[in-house]
């Protein structure tokens, strides 16, 4: 059968760049569905996209759909007729589901079942067009946007008015009706080519006829030429173009024929914070930052517009005008804010709620301010204007900027610290740095403060919504406590801020009012985060490809100690020795160690006077020899020396179970075995559980 290749292109009013991606996506999928079911043979699908068109290329397609005759199993053949020779109300039903007269139905004999009755039913072959019109109706009806609108006389829901319909099977037109637009076999060129109207006759023409018009319809070519601007401005002005993989997308899809304009402005924007700067560019005006080589802004930006570069002059006034407005703007909310006494944001910190049952900001302020004396006591740290400082590590969530900018809420408050009277650079960072970090790959508070600053924030939401039942259930996560969570982990891990976990959970439940502790007891709180936390602890190990097994070896010491940082090391060591033969052979005598031992709970001590074969005795004196060095290197995080002691244990062990019968008819012979047992189970125990060891 000939096959072809088809071409869609919807061409619509601008669609905002962040719904370009949902539509590909969502287009992707829908048309891959609706082919499988279309009983056309077709081969890739691609799909191409700009902020005003959705394109889509259908390769290998068959001209027509294939003859199908199926056959339809019913009812028993005696359901045909009844006595009187009368189709039964049976036949006639099924022959009506089946599209066929009853007359029409057959027998067969089919096996388990006998002899029923059967309608055959032909599909009849349709050609592509036809279908192909259908697959692209319900392909585009099932786009969902963020945002969608009704659109004039049709009543059609979509993101923006469709303006033309391109659709083409080889050289033959889809006939195609969607929103009151009909298809054609043309396109038109972008607004500043003045939407020529272009002729295309073959699928394999469109981006070569897009291309003489000034249309780069294919996403890569549009983001190898924006890659291709920046590299020559970089070359230019001997500078980086700060790549944002973000920005570069959201300029993909602002622009149907890129073009940079390079605009210089004056040093004075510069006295800006560098971060209200670069947001300014990024967030507002879809503009590169350009950097020195210490990362430093130098007073240029890339602007990207969409056409050919000529004329530039004018649109770099244009850009330069619109840039100084902005940062007019921002300039305005910063300078208020350094004219705003800080006892204002702490009477504005005083209406902010929290949550509702857990109070203000400035309540939450005074709790985390609890928790970073206790933990500065702790790290014995303790200084007078660290603890000062962390009174204000909210004040920058009432000022003129972050309200503007939420997404510096705490980098503001580096700039704000001298009118708070902080001028320690560590400490000036420690209360700037207190959401950090972020997620899983991002910047990590930068000094010891820092991380005290930020576990202090996190654990206070952790520990308050735990209180109060707000637990993360699937993907419902209000508060972002996976993400504290891992922020404590990584800190913990990263930092080397090797905090208790139980000791930091009580800091911050002691710091809340009677009337919030009395929802939950410490023991239940404690146990609940714990667990939530090794949740977190687990996907983050095996990020760091440690495997499951070895982490959930740990799980229960984890659990009971509460020492992230004890645990880790005890992974560590753990997946070091995994598979070291020695290692290995005492795992799979632990198992058996474990079995003998789990439902026994020793009553009294080892009894050497029941000894009665010399392999007890020997199994015995090797325990005794090795357990004070063990115990020793337990305490002192040592684990690997204390595994490796334990090791020594298999010898003797085997010896053991080799030629003494543990249980024996005499209770005190065998439970004084046992007891033996369950105290070697339980040394290594303190280590790790190796019978999670998967070999």
């Amino acid at each position: 059968m000939k096959k072809n290749d088809v071409l869609f292109e919807l061409t619509v009013e601008n669609i905002p760049a962040r719904f370009v991606l949902i539509a590909k996506k969502q287009l992707q999928e829908k048309l891959l569905e609706l082919m499988k079911n279309s009983r056309l043979e077709f081969g890739d699908i691609k799909i191409y996209s700009t902020y005003r068109r959705l394109t889509v290329f259908i390769y290998s397609v068959s001209s027509r759909t294939e003859k199908v005759i199926e056959k339809a199993y019913g009812p028993n053949a005696r359901m045909l007729k009844d006595e009187n020779g009368n189709y039964t109300k049976a036949a006639v039903g099924f022959a009506k589901a089946c599209g066929v007269k009853p007359e029409e139905l057959k027998t067969a004999f089919v096996e388990k079942k006998g002899e029923v009755l059967y309608a055959q039913r032909v599909i009849p072959s349709i050609n592509a067009e036809k279908v192909l019109s259908d697959v692209f109706k319900e392909a585009i009806k099932s786009l969902n946007f963020p945002k969608s609108m009704i659109w004039e006389d049709s009543k059609f829901v979509f993101a923006r008015p469709i303006r033309n319909i391109l659709a083409i099977y080889g050289t033959r037109l889809i006939p195609i009706e969607i929103a009151g637009v009909k298809s054609s076999k043309f396109t038109y060129s972008s607004y500043f080519t003045g939407f020529k109207k272009i002729s295309i006759k073959k699928p394999d023409e469109y981006f070569n006829q897009l291309d003489k018009n000034c249309v780069m319809a294919d996403d890569e070519k549009r983001k190898k030429a924006l890659e291709n601007i920046i590299k020559g401005v970089e070359e230019r002005v001997k500078a980086t173009v700060k790549k944002d993989e973000d920005l570069i997308e959201e300029n993909l899809y602002l622009a149907e024929y890129p073009s940079g304009v390079l605009v210089k402005f004056s040093s004075d924007f510069l006295k800006l914070p560098k971060e209200l700067l670069n947001l300014v560019l990024k967030k507002q005006l879809k503009f590169f930052a350009i950097l020195d080589e210490k990362s430093n802004l130098l007073p240029f930006f890339l602007g990207i517009r969409d056409g050919l570069s000529v004329g530039h002059k004018n649109v770099e006034e244009g850009f330069l005008n619109v840039f100084k407005a902005r940062c007019a703007d921002a300039i305005f909310f910063y300078d208020l804010d350094l004219k705003t006494d800080k006892l204002i944001f702490e009477e504005k910190l005083k209406s902010m709620l929290f949550q509702k049952e857990l109070g203000s900001m400035y309540d939450k302020g005074l709790r985390v301010r609890s928790v970073v004396k206790m933990l500065a006591n702790e790290f014995k740290i303790y200084d007078e204007n660290l603890i000062n400082a962390s009174k204000y590590i909210y004040y920058d969530l009432a000022s003129s900027v972050v309200n503007e900018f939420p997404e510096l809420e705490g980098i503001m408050n580096y700039y704000y610290a001298n009118n708070y009277g902080i001028y320690d650079e560590q400490i000036k960072l420690a209360i700037s740095e207190i959401y950090l970090p972020v997620a899983n790959d991002s910047k990590m508070p930068s000094n010891q403060y820092s991380s005290l600053f930020s576990v202090a924030h996190k654990i206070d939401t952790l520990v308050g919504d735990f209180i109060l039942g707000i637990i993360p259930n699937g993907s419902n996560d209000p508060h972002g406590l996976r993400r504290y969570a891992l922020g404590i982990i990584r800190t913990v891990y990263e930092n080397d801020f090797n905090i208790n976990l139980k000791k930091l959970i009580k800091f911050s439940y002691d710091s809340y009012p009677d009337d919030i502790r009395n929802k939950k007891d410490i023991k239940t709180l404690e146990d609940e985060i714990l667990d939530f936390i090794y949740q977190r602890l687990e996907s983050y190990l095996e990020s760091k490809k440690f495997g499951v097994d070895v982490i959930n070896s740990v799980k229960s010491i984890f659990l009971k100690e509460g020492d992230e940082a004890r645990a880790i090391k005890r992974i560590e060591v753990i997946n070091s020795l995994k598979n070291i033969d020695d290692f290995r052979n005492f795992a799979l005598i632990y198992k058996r160690l474990k079995n003998i031992t789990k439902d026994f709970t020793p009553k009294s001590n080892i009894d050497t006077t029941l000894f009665e074969k010399d392999e007890e005795k020997k199994l015995y004196d090797s325990f005794i020899k090795i357990s004070e060095q063990v115990n020793r290197s337990i305490n002192d995080s040592d684990f690997k020396t204390a595994a490796m002691e334990i090791i020594k244990l298999r010898e003797p062990l085997e010896s053991f179970f080799n030629t003494v019968l543990v249980m024996v008819d005499d209770e005190k012979i065998k439970n004084n075995r046992l007891t033996m047992l369950k105290n070697i189970y339980n040394l290594f125990i303190e280590i790790s559980d190796i019978s999670q060891i998967s070999y």
